[in-house]
């Protein structure tokens, strides 16, 4: 299994000559006694886990102090012959140390044998090869890559995944295609095709691109990839918008003869293109975003999603010369759909079309598309708004009107009606204090930042909404404090507002280093802390880009820095 190198040598002769000092009896101590120890212990398993065990703390106690302990290499690679159990914990120590040098020996100690058994000597092996992927990734030199890839096609479903992610760990591009296989692969588990996914998002090279586009579409047994691929395109970056603003403007034939063979359908195409441009914030995507609002099919309720999520996309970028035209779309009746509109238009922040919301919520028959509206006036409102929204939810709440729209039993008409109106009434009242505050506030941007820890959780949106829209860069810290909100519609409000304090109203500014290290800070605290809460898993998403987004933008810059600082040393 193991070819004799000069590694293996010098750590037996290394071996050798502190057993001829005299090798001790006594538990061992340190680092040093237990790598000269654990070739004398017995067979059994108990021996075996206790030597291992003994071995891993006294290397974690020194790894722990920031000790350099990679003279220990040539003394530690002969352990990866001995009993799975300790080759597990020598092949941790090496991916500790990253030594590239010991690549060849970890892949050579990999057991290609090893199946799906349940016995102790079959985990013991499983248990082995699944660390010796996870320090070859840690090494993560090129040659790290070929054994892992071979174990891709184990047959212990966990040695499978370890070496996907680690692969992932490498970050090397010669990677992609094997994971790109996986990705895409119909004979593969669904758990296996997330993790190459995400492994492929983590390496972040273009050629990845192609498999991760598909797999925002593909499904398989009713397994939807779209969120671990949505995020993986997004930590591409830059170099996948061109590639989705062709999708979405119908000229990449290709893909699109794909998507028909598989079923796929155009509108399905448009809109998660459209959502995940809105994610990326790249500006380019705004023309083809808002051809896609004018999106017909001869089926009339498909038609409307690409047009939602393209708006979704154009507020994601809040992007100004929109507004005209979602203006012109509020007399939507499709309430979902409206919502959309309107999110975009808050998102945007433009308060000039509070009357075209007006006119909105005391029109048409769909009493929940006027509730849309009614909440936008709330959300976009100044001061002396909050008239407007009450003679508006007075309008919006006419018997007489709504009775207009039926014939048959006068009195069950009359009921049916008055059940709307009170529901409308009901939902919408938690929206007004919104207004009371805005009256309260007016522009003071102090007492916004009062109203972040106000009890009404409505408010506590507001002022997010409010202080994203000032532009004050007063603002950041108490919203970066805020930012735990466990109202999911007012911690939106917060991202949002961080995004454009951070990016500007345009996304076209790089916020200062220390802002942006802050932030990280902050925003990476809360993900670790929330990490499998399952009632933020989706707002958390944002959260997840935006820390994204600051990281790549202080690489950009300071790649852009060394640039220029070499050019100026020419």
């Amino acid at each position: 299994m193991h070819r004799p190198g000069r590694l293996l040598l010098v750590g037996a002769l290394l071996l050798a000559l502190a057993c001829l000092a005299g090798c001790k009896d006594q538990a061992p101590e340190t680092l040093e006694e237990w790598i000269e120890h654990i070739p004398t212990i017995g067979r059994s398993d108990s021996a075996l886990v206790e030597a291992g065990e003994g071995f891993r703390s006294a290397a974690s106690a020194r790894f722990e102090k920031g000790e350099d302990l990679s003279h220990l290499v040539p003394s530690v690679v002969p352990l990866l012959e001995e009993h799975p159990i300790i080759r597990r914990h020598a092949a941790w120590f090496l991916g500790e140390v990253g030594d590239k040098n010991a690549i060849e020996y970890l892949a050579d100690s990999i057991d290609y044998s090893a199946g799906r058994g349940v016995d102790s000597q079959s985990r013991a092996l499983n248990a082995a090869n699944v660390r010796i992927a996870r320090s070859l990734g840690e090494i993560g030199e090129p040659e790290a890559i070929p054994p892992l890839v071979r174990l891709t096609r184990a047959r212990e479903p966990e040695e499978v995944l370890a070496a996907v992610e680690a692969l992932g760990l490498t970050g090397r591009p010669e990677a992609v295609e094997r994971l790109s296989e996986l990705a895409v692969a119909d004979d593969v588990s669904p758990y296996i095709s997330r993790r190459a996914i995400e492994a492929l998002g983590a390496i972040g090279h273009p050629d990845g691109l192609t498999a991760l586009i598909k797999m925002l579409f593909k499904e398989r047994a009713g397994v939807s990839f779209y969120r671990e691929a949505s995020f993986a395109v997004f930590q591409l970056g830059a170099d996948a918008g061109p590639h989705l603003i062709a999708i979405l403007e119908g000229r990449d034939q290709d893909f699109l003869e794909w998507a028909g063979e598989n079923g796929i359908r155009p509108e399905a195409v448009y809109a998660k293109a459209a959502q995940v441009l809105g994610d990326l914030a790249d500006n380019r995507a705004a023309r083809a975003l808002m051809r896609r609002l004018d999106y017909e099919s001869e089926y009339i309720d498909m038609q409307l999603i690409p047009r939602m999520f393209a708006a979704d996309g154009l507020g994601r970028l809040r992007y100004r010369p929109a507004v005209p035209k979602l203006v012109s779309m509020l007399d939507e009746e499709e309430a979902n759909t409206r919502e959309r509109y309107i999110q975009s238009l808050v998102m945007i922040g433009d308060r000039s079309v509070i009357p075209h919301l007006r006119r909105s919520a005391t029109g048409g028959r769909n009493y929940d598309a006027r509730e849309y509206s009614l909440r936008g006036i709330a959300r976009l409102g100044g001061s002396g708004t909050l008239s407007v929204f009450d003679r508006a939810l007075e309008a919006a709440t006419t018997v007489n009107e709504c009775k207009s729209w039926f014939r048959g039993d006068e009195e069950a008409i009359e009921k049916q009606c008055q059940q709307r109106i009170d529901r409308l009434v009901e939902r919408t009242k938690e929206f007004r204090p919104m207004l009371e505050a805005a009256n309260e506030c007016e522009t003071s941007v102090d007492c916004w930042l009062e109203k972040l820890s106000d009890g009404k959780a409505r408010v506590r949106e507001k002022a997010a909404w409010e202080l994203g829209w000032t532009g004050n860069q007063k603002a950041l810290t108490p919203l970066l404090a805020a930012a735990q909100e466990d109202h999911l519609e007012a911690r939106f409000a917060i991202i949002v507002a961080l995004d454009t304090l951070l990016f500007g109203r345009a996304n076209d500014k790089v916020p200062s280093r220390e802002d942006g290290e802050r932030a990280i800070e902050r925003l990476e605290s809360i993900l670790a802390e929330e990490r499998g809460r399952a009632q933020f898993v989706r707002i958390n998403e944002d959260l997840r880009r935006l820390t994204l987004k600051l990281r790549r933008a202080f690489m950009e810059r300071d790649g852009e820095i060394e640039e220029a600082e070499t050019i100026a040393a020419q």
